[in-house]
């Protein structure tokens, strides 16, 4: 492992370091899974000295001598900490971020260090550049796009391209991001208006479009070259094949996001994962009822009944699926399709499950 050049360290304090319980330990991390550890210690209480002592302030010259202990002895713990995703460096200053960036990010870079549990950064405003530079494709500007298009602005992403060719009508305001004053605009302008509006760092392209064909989103990649899609269209029926081939040509990945109802799903693909229809093919196909309900869908005329907390976590999510996806720092795996039904929010089992 590659370590950094230290210069003055800082305890991650949102970890809140304590002593575990048999004494023979220091627990990082609460009680959260897959977050939480722990750096084994015959001296934990002298860990603890050392990690209050990391305050950012303090080089490894001035710890050492404040614990009495040679100097390459306090660098080789402070390794095992690098190692441990514990402590981090984080100057702005390397980056091109105006004072304003900083103070709108700074709590983003709180939660990075929260997540990095690798580590991968050690230096998070890193990853607030590396968001800074990304570009996103967002097709879609209605229930789940006008959100995303908004929490991708917070979060920092550097330019967004907005699909859409739709207008905004009454029908759409009981969960698209609009205001009675838009009745009449298209979507993709009073999304930019609102993007620029929560943070005017961030550029927002629109392309007034009906994506139709693999052909219609491949002529705004080239132009733009996104580093990954989100999906937040159901038209046309078949835009999932759609993309999953757009992925295997290009090797963009790409997140869906839906609902219907109380239902929500939640996926991304890349180009050497499962697609779509093969999951369908291989879960949901092999159910009687789950066949039925998909071969007869186009047999009903029906309206996507749904209200506005349904389509605002969708967003959220699908925006979630992408910061991983661009910071490294989740796990993701790909073509797993994440089912969350809100109607059974107080029924574990039913609630949740993944195919």
């Amino acid at each position: 492992m590659k370590y950094p050049d230290y210069k003055k360290p800082k305890t991650k304090g949102m970890l809140v370091p304590y002593i575990n319980e048999e004494r023979t330990a220091v627990h990082f991390g609460g009680n959260q899974a897959n977050i939480a550890r722990e750096i084994e210690t015959e001296t934990p209480e002298l860990l603890i000295k050392l990690l209050k002592l990391l305050d950012g302030k303090n080089n490894l010259e001035f710890v050492s001598k404040s614990m009495n202990v040679p100097y390459e002895e306090i660098r080789e713990v402070i390794d095992v900490l690098y190692e441990s995703g514990v402590i981090s460096e984080n100057d702005a200053s390397q980056y091109n971020f105006s004072d304003d960036e900083v103070e709108i990010y700074t709590r983003n870079i709180g939660f990075y260090e929260w997540l990095d549990v690798k580590p991968i950064y050690y230096n998070y405003w890193e990853l607030q550049n590396k968001l800074k530079t990304s570009t996103v494709l967002l097709l879609g500007a209605g229930g789940t796009g006008s959100i995303a298009a908004k929490q991708l602005a917070r979060l920092g992403v550097g330019n967004i391209i907005l699909v859409d060719k739709d207008v905004v009508e009454k029908s759409n305001l009981n969960r698209q991001d609009f205001d009675y004053c838009d009745l009449g605009l298209k979507k993709v302008e009073a999304v930019a208006k609102y993007v620029k509006r929560a943070n005017p760092f961030v550029k927002v392209l629109t392309v007034e479009k009906f994506i139709k064909s693999e052909k219609d989103i491949l002529e705004i990649t080239d132009k733009f070259s996104p580093q990954i899609v989100i999906s937040c269209i159901d038209k046309p029926d078949n835009i999932n094949d759609i993309l999953c081939k757009f992925t295997k040509k290009t090797h963009i990945p790409w997140i869906m996001g839906g609902y219907a109802s109380t239902i929500m799903n939640h996926a991304i693909f890349y180009h050497n994962s499962e697609s779509y229809m093969s999951i369908l093919n291989n879960t949901t196909y092999n159910i009687f009822e789950g066949k039925a309900l998909l071969d007869n869908i186009n047999n009903w005329k029906w309206d996507n009944s749904i209200i506005s907390p349904i389509s605002t976590i969708s967003g959220a999510i699908s925006v979630f699926y992408c910061f991983a996806f661009l910071s490294g720092i989740v796990d993701l795996k790909p073509s797993k399709l994440i089912h969350l039904d809100f109607y059974n929010i107080s029924d574990l089992e039913n609630f949740m499950f993944c195919i």
